[in-house]
């Protein structure tokens, strides 16, 4: 926003200190900061990256671990069923997670490694396409405009992002070998 100086000073009546208050071209007092598109944006990929690490991941594995779904060998069938998991895999995930732990805890029935790992692999995803580039913004927002609370999320925000690369970067590792 560019800032000009209003030509009619501010006078305050008890205090008798005179204001010159910028105001942004539009002339109201609501000046946005320099860099607001730029967060939005980015916070835009940020949030779409993991679903297009998902389609790829989808399409690549989709004969061995989606058999089910994928089960003709049609390309335009694949790509069809890889997209439309892959947009919603964040809506899919919370009921599959949810359903693998109402198995384990009220049925008592241990759910398949594979499975388990391949979930472990999702949360990569979001990690490295959601919660790394979020971290990141987040990081160049506390440098030009500071704030504590912003800096105490970082540091539990990258303590909870190097737990899950971790984990996901294990069950990639055990995946291979299963795989």
């Amino acid at each position: 926003c560019t800032k000009t100086q209003v030509t009619q000073p501010l006078v305050n009546t008890t205090t008798r200190q005179t204001t010159y208050p910028l105001v942004n071209i539009t002339g109201n007092n609501t000046c946005q900061p320099e860099n607001a598109c730029n967060y939005f944006i980015f916070s835009i990929l940020a949030f779409m990256v993991p679903m297009v690490l998902s389609f790829i991941f989808i399409f690549i594995t989709s004969s061995t671990l989606l058999p089910m779904l994928f089960s003709s060998s049609g390309i335009l069938k694949r790509i069809l069923g890889s997209m439309i998991v892959g947009i919603f895999y964040q809506i899919i995930l919370v009921f599959v997670l949810l359903f693998m732990t109402g198995k384990e805890l009220f049925l008592g029935k241990d759910n398949p490694r594979e499975d388990t790992e391949a979930l472990y692999i999702y949360k990569l995803f979001e990690s490295l396409g959601e919660a790394l580039p979020q971290l990141i913004l987040n990081i160049v927002y506390i440098t030009h405009n500071g704030g504590w609370v912003q800096t105490v999320s970082a540091v539990f925000s990258s303590g909870s992002l190097l737990l899950n690369l971790t984990s996901g970067f294990k069950a990639c590792k055990v995946m291979r070998a299963i795989l």
